[in-house]
Protein backbone atom coordinates (compact mmCIF):
# COMPACT_ATOMS: atom_id res chain seq x y z
CA UNK A 1 0.00 0.00 0.00
CA UNK A 2 2.38 2.33 0.60
CA UNK A 3 3.95 2.47 -3.03
CA UNK A 4 0.63 3.44 -4.03
CA UNK A 5 0.38 6.22 -1.56
CA UNK A 6 3.62 7.87 -2.74
CA UNK A 7 2.14 8.02 -6.35
CA UNK A 8 -0.94 9.51 -4.53
CA UNK A 9 -0.44 12.68 -2.57
CA UNK A 10 -4.25 13.42 -2.39
CA UNK A 11 -5.34 9.85 -0.93
CA UNK A 12 -1.92 10.24 1.61
CA UNK A 13 -2.96 13.61 2.42
CA UNK A 14 -6.28 12.64 3.43
CA UNK A 15 -5.13 9.37 5.55
CA UNK A 16 -2.50 11.68 7.30
CA UNK A 17 -5.15 15.07 8.33
CA UNK A 18 -7.14 11.20 9.95
CA UNK A 19 -4.39 9.89 11.39
CA UNK A 20 -1.09 11.73 11.56
CA UNK A 21 0.90 9.57 13.92
CA UNK A 22 -0.14 6.62 11.81
CA UNK A 23 1.42 8.09 8.59
CA UNK A 24 4.40 9.99 10.02
CA UNK A 25 7.16 8.07 7.74
CA UNK A 26 5.47 8.33 5.04
CA UNK A 27 5.08 12.05 5.48
CA UNK A 28 8.90 12.29 6.28
CA UNK A 29 10.16 10.08 2.97
CA UNK A 30 7.50 12.97 0.57
CA UNK A 31 9.62 15.51 2.54
CA UNK A 32 12.95 14.16 2.19
CA UNK A 33 11.99 13.92 -1.40
CA UNK A 34 11.36 17.10 -1.77
CA UNK A 35 14.57 18.30 -0.33
CA UNK A 36 16.32 15.72 -2.65
CA UNK A 37 14.13 17.91 -5.61
CA UNK A 38 15.16 21.11 -4.29
CA UNK A 39 19.07 20.12 -4.06
CA UNK A 40 18.23 19.44 -7.37
CA UNK A 41 16.69 22.18 -8.59
CA UNK A 42 19.52 24.36 -7.39
CA UNK A 43 22.14 22.69 -9.66
CA UNK A 44 19.45 22.40 -12.50
CA UNK A 45 17.19 25.17 -12.34
CA UNK A 46 15.43 23.96 -15.67
CA UNK A 47 12.92 21.50 -14.90
CA UNK A 48 10.79 19.79 -17.48
CA UNK A 49 7.01 20.27 -17.18
CA UNK A 50 6.33 15.95 -15.52
CA UNK A 51 9.17 17.00 -13.30
CA UNK A 52 7.91 20.39 -12.78
CA UNK A 53 4.21 19.29 -12.46
CA UNK A 54 4.98 16.71 -8.91
CA UNK A 55 7.25 19.27 -7.62
CA UNK A 56 4.00 21.85 -7.66
CA UNK A 57 1.70 18.90 -6.05
CA UNK A 58 4.51 18.03 -3.59
CA UNK A 59 5.00 21.58 -2.98
CA UNK A 60 0.90 21.57 -1.81
CA UNK A 61 0.89 18.39 -0.06
CA UNK A 62 3.49 19.11 2.03
CA UNK A 63 1.97 22.67 3.24
CA UNK A 64 -1.33 21.07 3.43
CA UNK A 65 0.20 18.70 5.63
CA UNK A 66 2.73 19.88 7.56
CA UNK A 67 0.43 21.37 10.33
CA UNK A 68 0.68 17.93 11.58
CA UNK A 69 3.99 17.90 11.99
CA UNK A 70 5.33 21.17 13.48
CA UNK A 71 9.04 20.77 13.66
CA UNK A 72 9.28 19.66 9.63
CA UNK A 73 6.37 22.54 9.21
CA UNK A 74 9.16 25.54 10.65
CA UNK A 75 11.62 23.81 8.84
CA UNK A 76 9.36 23.60 5.47
CA UNK A 77 8.52 27.29 5.68
CA UNK A 78 11.97 28.17 6.53
CA UNK A 79 13.21 26.38 3.77
CA UNK A 80 10.57 28.11 1.24
CA UNK A 81 11.40 31.62 2.30
CA UNK A 82 15.20 31.10 2.41
CA UNK A 83 14.82 30.09 -1.67
CA UNK A 84 12.22 32.68 -2.10
CA UNK A 85 14.73 34.99 -0.84
CA UNK A 86 17.59 33.78 -2.61
CA UNK A 87 16.43 32.79 -5.69
CA UNK A 88 14.45 35.67 -6.62
CA UNK A 89 14.32 35.96 -10.29
CA UNK A 90 15.78 32.35 -11.31
CA UNK A 91 13.04 30.64 -10.05
CA UNK A 92 10.07 29.12 -12.67
CA UNK A 93 7.24 31.50 -12.13
CA UNK A 94 4.72 28.68 -11.18
CA UNK A 95 7.24 27.61 -8.82
CA UNK A 96 7.41 30.94 -7.56
CA UNK A 97 3.58 30.95 -7.06
CA UNK A 98 2.92 27.57 -5.66
CA UNK A 99 5.44 28.94 -2.93
CA UNK A 100 3.46 31.74 -2.01
CA UNK A 101 -0.22 29.60 -1.80
CA UNK A 102 2.23 27.23 0.26
CA UNK A 103 3.37 29.87 3.21
CA UNK A 104 -0.03 31.84 2.93
CA UNK A 105 -1.34 28.13 3.93
CA UNK A 106 1.19 27.71 6.22
CA UNK A 107 0.54 30.94 7.96
CA UNK A 108 -3.68 30.53 7.99
CA UNK A 109 -2.65 27.19 9.99
CA UNK A 110 0.03 29.53 12.28
CA UNK A 111 3.15 27.70 11.36
CA UNK A 112 4.95 30.63 10.01
CA UNK A 113 4.53 34.70 11.19
CA UNK A 114 2.64 36.72 9.46
CA UNK A 115 5.05 39.76 9.43
CA UNK A 116 7.74 37.20 8.03
CA UNK A 117 5.15 36.20 5.44
CA UNK A 118 4.08 40.04 4.82
CA UNK A 119 7.74 41.03 4.63
CA UNK A 120 8.59 38.37 2.28
CA UNK A 121 5.79 39.14 -0.17
CA UNK A 122 7.53 42.96 -0.48
CA UNK A 123 10.31 41.84 -1.43
CA UNK A 124 8.65 39.68 -4.28
CA UNK A 125 7.39 42.61 -5.63
CA UNK A 126 10.54 44.07 -7.16
CA UNK A 127 10.72 40.27 -8.89
CA UNK A 128 10.58 41.72 -12.94
CA UNK A 129 8.53 38.64 -14.62
CA UNK A 130 6.92 38.75 -17.51
CA UNK A 131 3.58 37.48 -16.87
CA UNK A 132 3.37 40.06 -14.23
CA UNK A 133 4.12 42.65 -16.09
CA UNK A 134 1.26 41.85 -18.42
CA UNK A 135 -1.00 41.24 -15.72
CA UNK A 136 -0.41 44.79 -14.27
CA UNK A 137 -1.09 46.25 -17.87
CA UNK A 138 -4.38 44.24 -17.69
CA UNK A 139 -5.08 45.63 -14.17
CA UNK A 140 -3.91 49.22 -15.07
CA UNK A 141 -6.82 48.66 -18.30
CA UNK A 142 -9.26 47.39 -15.99
CA UNK A 143 -8.51 49.95 -13.30
CA UNK A 144 -9.53 52.94 -15.65
CA UNK A 145 -12.56 51.43 -16.86
CA UNK A 146 -13.39 50.92 -13.49
CA UNK A 147 -12.87 54.38 -12.41
CA UNK A 148 -15.00 55.99 -15.26
CA UNK A 149 -17.64 54.34 -14.06
CA UNK A 150 -17.27 54.51 -10.20
CA UNK A 151 -16.18 58.31 -10.28
CA UNK A 152 -19.49 59.51 -11.23
CA UNK A 153 -21.32 57.18 -8.11
CA UNK A 154 -18.88 58.90 -5.93
CA UNK A 155 -19.67 62.28 -7.04
CA UNK A 156 -23.71 61.65 -6.85
CA UNK A 157 -23.21 60.04 -3.50
CA UNK A 158 -21.24 62.64 -2.36
CA UNK A 159 -23.53 65.28 -3.07
CA UNK A 160 -26.27 64.00 -1.78
CA UNK A 161 -24.38 63.56 1.71
CA UNK A 162 -24.25 59.45 2.21
CA UNK A 163 -20.85 59.75 1.08
CA UNK A 164 -18.76 62.15 3.17
CA UNK A 165 -15.87 60.04 4.50
CA UNK A 166 -12.01 60.60 4.16
CA UNK A 167 -11.64 58.18 1.44
CA UNK A 168 -14.41 59.76 -1.26
CA UNK A 169 -13.03 62.86 -0.93
CA UNK A 170 -9.45 61.83 -1.66
CA UNK A 171 -11.23 60.07 -4.43
CA UNK A 172 -13.00 63.32 -5.55
CA UNK A 173 -9.78 65.28 -5.10
CA UNK A 174 -8.50 62.68 -7.99
CA UNK A 175 -11.13 63.31 -10.36
CA UNK A 176 -10.71 66.96 -10.16
CA UNK A 177 -7.46 65.67 -12.02
CA UNK A 178 -8.78 62.62 -14.14
CA UNK A 179 -7.49 63.17 -18.09
CA UNK A 180 -11.24 62.42 -18.82
CA UNK A 181 -13.43 65.50 -18.97
CA UNK A 182 -16.51 63.55 -18.14
CA UNK A 183 -14.90 62.66 -14.78
CA UNK A 184 -13.36 65.77 -13.84
CA UNK A 185 -15.38 67.66 -11.48
CA UNK A 186 -14.84 71.38 -11.69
Amino acid sequence: MASHLETNLGLLQELINKDPESYKEEFLGEYKFYIKTIQLMKLQPSLNHADLQSLLELINFLAATSSHYPKEGKEYAANIMEILNSRLTGLDPQIRVAFCKALITLRNRRIIDSLAVIDLFFTLILCEDKNLSEKRGIFILFFDYLTFDIFPVLIDGFRKGFLRDAKTANALAECCLHKISRIQVC
